[in-house]
């Protein structure tokens, strides 16, 4: 009985399970050993734990192997028919922030699904049976490539992996690889900072040099003409006396300008007689 692992309810290691207690029974059924019988499925019945211990172990009308076993399968086996398994597999994707390597792990549950009621279809011969389950296995390698994305599914395609275990190791090993190789990157680009400090000053002192002789040419050329600006001509500049900072904002005057009235003065003239 220690080869038989506890069951917790799990409809995906039920037929295992099951398996693994009839083998004990049919150990042992030519001795016709009623209470060796009764002790082996006390002994299966404490291997039931959690739901499954809640729903068929503490149940006392299940005297026998068979009822037992019937109240298993009812309760915990998965009732879709093998086209509902398979279309499952195809189909699914990864979800929303879900690492692709628990898609795989999720793959790997819905293929053994699958392979497990290929495997207890007793109209199938064995040679059926390998030719379903290769066809079940390149399902599940084609979703997991499916689900990948930009380079990653590329780079798959162009390994060629036989198996979604061959697959899910590629990735691994592709994900260790870009972890390792971005690190060095960064650490290659904080070491390669560019350099915009100045010029060195040689070439400041070269263009200093360069704007004095213009300048002073520039003023040689001015004094040459002998041009000297007059005495009052800071004084009389209107601009250095008569500056308004708010002349943009100066409003318009009021008043209206007016003309004075002065006398007009008509002379006389004669005019000769006609």
């Amino acid at each position: 009985m220690d080869n038989i692992k506890p069951y917790d309810g799990d409809s995906s290691t039920l037929n295992k399970f099951i398996n693994r207690c009839e083998s004990i029974f049919n150990s042992y059924k030519n001795l016709n050993d009623a209470e060796l019988n009764q002790h082996i499925l006390e002994s299966i019945q404490e291997k039931l734990i959690d739901k499954a211990e809640i729903m068929v172990g503490n149940r006392a009308e299940l005297t026998d192997w068979n009822s037992l076993k019937t109240a298993l399968i009812q309760s915990f086996s998965d009732r879709r028919d093998l086209d509902c398994l398979i279309q499952e597999l195809t189909r699914t994707h990864p979800d929303k922030h879900e690492n692709i390597i628990a898609f795989g792990n999720r793959l790997q549950l819905l293929r053994s699904n699958v392979v497990q009621r290929i495997s207890n279809d007793t109209t199938l011969t064995r040679q059926k049976k390998l030719c379903h389950i290769s066809y079940i296995d390149k399902t599940a390698l084609n979703t997991f490539i499916a689900g990948c994305s930009g380079t990653l599914k590329n780079n798959i395609h162009i390994k060629k992996p036989t198996s979604l275990e061959d697959a899910m190791a590629y990735v691994i090993e592709f994900e260790n690889f870009e972890r390792l190789y971005g690190k060095c990157y960064s650490d290659f680009n904080k070491s390669q900072k560019p350099n915009f400090n100045s010029p060195p000053n040689s070439f400041n002192n070269n263009q200093q040099n360069q704007f004095n002789s213009r300048n002073n040419h520039f003023n040689h050329s001015n004094n040459s003409n002998n041009f000297k600006p007059p005495s009052n001509f800071a004084t009389c500049n209107p601009y250095n006396n008569n500056y308004n900072n708010n002349f943009g904002n100066q409003q318009p005057s009021q008043s209206k300008f007016e003309w004075k009235s002065q006398p007009i003065n008509i002379q006389t003239r004669n005019v000769p007689p006609r």
